[in-house]
């Protein structure tokens, strides 16, 4: 089961983000890839040319603002499964973002659980084990029940 302090919300991100002007939404990248895929696609076609891959920190478990109020971390070192410390570590300091810029909320789709390959359990384990400490409230959108796709 998942502990920590995340809420689990089945639904679309995109509708809470654009529902709270004072809310921050993380996305993860994988580490030098040049190509945006999966939700880091979609950030890029909401977002613009300023989400591109050249704004993310270049280093894994770092965290860029790549809009006012959207941050990208480097979440995976490259395309394969996802790295579940690099998650947690990415998240523990978009939370650090979130609480610095007195955000609403930290929003986020469930990381490391699409093209990641992570079970969504892990992934959310990954997540809360970031979200420890945080006055911000840490909400993982799951837009499907997807299917363990751990090992």
């Amino acid at each position: 089961p998942v502990t920590g302090a995340i809420e689990v919300v089945h639904g679309d991100v995109w509708t809470a983000f654009d529902a709270d002007p004072k809310a921050l939404l993380l996305h993860g990248v994988t580490y030098g890839q040049p190509a945006a895929q999966g939700f880091a696609a979609t950030v890029l076609q909401r977002v613009g040319p300023q989400a591109r891959l050249a704004h993310v920190p270049a280093l894994p478990g770092e965290v860029a603002v790549v809009s006012s109020r959207i941050l990208a971390g480097v979440s995976q070192r490259n395309y394969g499964k996802a790295d579940a410390r690099l998650i947690e570590e990415v998240v523990k300091r978009a939370c650090a973002v979130a609480r610095h810029r007195k955000a609403s909320a930290l929003l986020m789709p469930c990381i490391g659980a699409g093209l990641g390959r992570l079970s969504q359990e892990d992934a959310l384990n990954a997540i809360a084990r970031g979200a420890v400490d945080v006055d911000v409230p840490v909400r993982v959108f799951l837009l499907v029940d997807m299917p363990p796709t751990g090992d």
